[in-house]
């Protein structure tokens, strides 16, 4: 029997979703709801199958979903996670969980109450270079990481408003601080600087145009990773490089390089990670086997925690504690 799947917001990232899925024999997408219902109503005539509902709370109520992807800007999460939660239904959420850490907590509650399946668009975590660099790192110590997401400005309203988007850290940039992550361990500690005033012709523009953080893992690593959102079409850089003795690892979204003394490895990246996190996310909820899911909700917690703690540093000045 299919996987019954339901959305909440269906903007660009979940146009994407749709597209693999539709691909996958075992998913079903059969509900959608929009704050912008006509976004709904165009997603409902793209899925042969689904339909558009007027309220959240109808279509967990009508659709019997199994599972609903929350796919809203960081602002705009409101109850949804926790009402399908106390409903037995199993969850995807896009990345950032969150604008606050508090509310993320309540939310990982009530998903570990309720025992359903969660994962979070973390999908450089799907990367066949990914799970190659990890295998080339077990056992190692890593000295140092430099990771960057330099690149142009998304131009979408609530993007560039801290207070909706949480700023570039936490809205892009999270996926090199979850990389760093998955791959390095727990962080202890971040010391942030920003940079503010390229972009002051934007109304409402009060992110940082760049940023600068350092970070201490809990491992003895220590690593940085800058991020700007002001490079032309083309212009930018996005990735992360780990150094160990006589030895450089480097992950771009597209390829993985490796260097030593003795030869130098590449390779390309040889799977789409957003096709793979779906495929597992549906296999999971199938099969009630979770072990495949490289994100959980509990997990991106950690790293909202990260990015968080950058905005706290730059406000403050401080060097912050991952708590």
């Amino acid at each position: 029997m299919a996987v019954r799947i339901g959305f909440v917001g269906t903007g660009g990232i979940a146009a994407n979703h749709f597209g693999n899925l539709e691909k996958i024999e075992d998913a079903r997408i059969v509900g959608l709801y929009d704050v912008a219902p006509e976004r709904a109503e165009a997603a409902a005539r793209r899925s042969p199958g689904s339909r558009a509902y007027p309220s959240f709370v109808d279509m967990l109520e009508s659709a019997g979903l199994d599972a609903l992807y929350v796919c809203v800007p960081p602002h705009a999460h409101q109850d949804y996670e926790v009402l399908a939660a106390e409903r037995g239904i199993h969850l995807f959420v896009e990345k950032p969980i969150s604008t606050a850490l508090s509310r993320a907590r309540e939310v990982a509650a009530a998903i570990s109450e309720a025992g359903v399946i969660s994962s979070v668009g973390y999908n450089w975590r799907y990367l066949d270079t990914t799970a190659r660099a990890r295998e080339i790192i077990a056992g190692k110590a890593i000295a140092l990481a430099q990771g960057y997401w330099v690149g142009g400005f998304p131009q979408v309203s609530w993007w560039r408003v801290k207070e909706q988007s949480g700023g570039q850290a936490v809205e892009q940039t999270t996926h090199i601080f979850d990389l760093a992550r998955y791959l390095l361990g727990e962080v202890e500690s971040v010391y942030a600087l920003g940079f503010k005033g390229l972009m002051a012709d934007w109304p409402g523009y009060d992110v940082e145009d760049a940023s600068a953080v350092a970070l201490r893992f809990k491992s003895g690593t220590v690593a940085t990773i800058n991020s700007a959102d002001i490079a032309p079409r083309g212009g930018g850089t996005i990735g992360l490089q780990l150094y160990s003795r006589d030895l450089v690892v480097s992950l771009m979204s597209t390829g993985l390089k490796v260097s030593t003394p003795l030869r130098s490895e590449e390779m390309l990246a040889g799977v789409n990670p957003y096709a793979v996190e779906d495929q597992t996310f549906v296999e999971a909820v199938k099969t009630g086997d979770a072990s495949a899911i490289r994100s959980t909700y509990a997990d991106a917690v950690r790293t909202l925690a990260v990015t968080l703690a950058v905005n706290e540093s730059i406000a403050s000045g401080r060097v912050i504690s991952v708590e």
